[in-house]
């Protein structure tokens, strides 16, 4: 049987250090592998931003969504829904069928709801948590998907192969804890080993793991996938109570049983070795937690029938655009990466030298606790609310700052 809805997602491309990102790509890639058809329509702002592969994974169904596609599907006439993640309040392609996507807590990140105005809009919450904090009216309709994302080999890890390992490191891990959420590394937790992901200096993600396996534990301060990778990797978490957790809990405590973990501000070695004798259980519930989120996708499609909307003019010509910018911008990071960078070419741009200027001070100031505090909320409520255009040049001019790579 013809499937009559097709799904568009509004998505960067693939960030291996981004559990939200993953998500998507995943939830994409299932929908295809089950005769489900789901395209992607890149956020362009993200095109060459630091972190961002725009090969994907080869293992991942995740098609771009092409004009040739598109016009296919409008002379089908399909019916098209389109997918917006939490960092979208808008909108933007002016859809007559939309679903929104909300992976965090809403209005965290971006210091925006996204939920003000989605009478006709179905939503997706990425935790029960996620929904219970939610400050929603009405909508089309609600919804649950909690979906795990671990690799593979860390899925298949034997975390009983591990018990005789002399476990001496201590870890603590914080992301978005001092940089976002204005938190503080308490004293006796600052002088083990810090992990975060993302950033230039941070560790690889294979030297990361293997840091893992062998370590005696991890203090998390906000919610992260590493929580998850960490006790299958059979690494105890310390979910620390001073940091960032909604009702003082990690995001999917109501999916998952987290055996191994703990919550104590002082941990002790009884607490080790306690979350070291149970930790082997977590790999089955974590599988138990893949089938859930699996059957939660597989019966999302019954809300499909909620969303009755067509292509529009408007609509139509709002996904184009963004096509062609996508085709645009890939051309000019393609360009780029080609340059011999050996030559240390110069990025002669306006854009750049006022971008490079603004994003020092930025630095500077995150320096003081009291801009750290609300100078960042309204510098990301600021570049949320300007043209894609313009946030391309900002985070791939940040990208060449941050690597020194200049171009032309």
């Amino acid at each position: 049987m013809q499937n009559k809805h097709v799904l568009y997602f509004y998505c960067t491309p693939y960030k291996k250090a981004s559990a939200g990102v993953v998500t998507i790509h995943k939830i994409i890639d299932y929908f295809n592998r089950n005769n489900q058809p789901a395209y992607i329509l890149v956020q362009n702002e993200s095109i060459g931003a630091e972190g961002y592969n725009l090969s994907s994974e080869s293992k991942l169904k995740t098609p771009l969504l092409t004009e040739n596609i598109l016009n296919k599907h409008v002379s089908e006439n399909k019916t098209p829904i389109i997918f917006y993640p939490d960092t979208v309040s808008e909108n933007i392609f002016a859809s007559e069928n939309s679903c929104r996507m909300i992976l965090y807590y809403d209005g965290i990140l971006t210091g925006r709801s996204s939920l003000d105005s989605v009478e006709k809009e179905g939503i997706i919450f990425f935790s029960k948590l996620i929904k219970d904090r939610a400050k929603l009216k009405k909508s089309l309709y609600e919804y649950i998907v909690s979906f795990p994302v671990a690799d593979s080999e860390i899925i298949s890890f034997n975390t009983q192969d591990s018990k005789n390992i002399e476990r001496k490191d201590i870890f603590y891990y914080d992301g978005k804890f001092t940089r976002n959420f204005g938190g503080k590394i308490p004293k006796n937790i600052k002088k083990y080993k810090k992990i975060d992901r993302g950033l230039k200096n941070s560790m690889k993600q294979d030297e990361l793991f293997e840091n893992l396996k062998k370590a005696k534990l991890l203090h998390v301060f906000e919610d992260t996938a590493l929580i998850y990778e960490a006790l299958l990797l059979g690494c105890p978490v310390n979910i620390h109570p001073s940091g960032v957790f909604y009702k003082n809990k990690p995001l999917a405590f109501y999916e998952v049983k987290l055996s191994g973990s703990l919550s104590k501000k002082i941990v002790t070695k009884e607490d080790i070795n306690y979350a070291l004798n149970e930790i082997h259980k977590f790999k089955d519930d974590y599988k138990k937690w893949e089938t859930y989120g699996e059957n939660q996708l597989k019966n999302f499609k019954y809300n499909f029938k909620y969303h009755t909307g067509s292509f529009n003019k408007k609509n139509i010509n709002k996904i184009k655009k963004n096509i062609k910018y996508t085709k645009n911008y890939i051309r000019l990071y393609e360009k780029e990466i080609n340059l011999n960078t050996n030559n240390k070419h110069s990025y002669q741009s306006i854009y750049y030298f006022f971008i490079k200027i603004f994003y020092v001070i930025y630095k500077l100031l995150l320096k003081n606790k009291f801009f750290e505090k609300y100078f960042k909320y309204i510098a990301i409520r600021a570049y949320h609310s300007l043209p894609i255009g313009l946030k391309h040049k900002i985070t791939n001019c940040i990208r060449r700052i941050n690597s020194w790579i200049l171009i032309n």
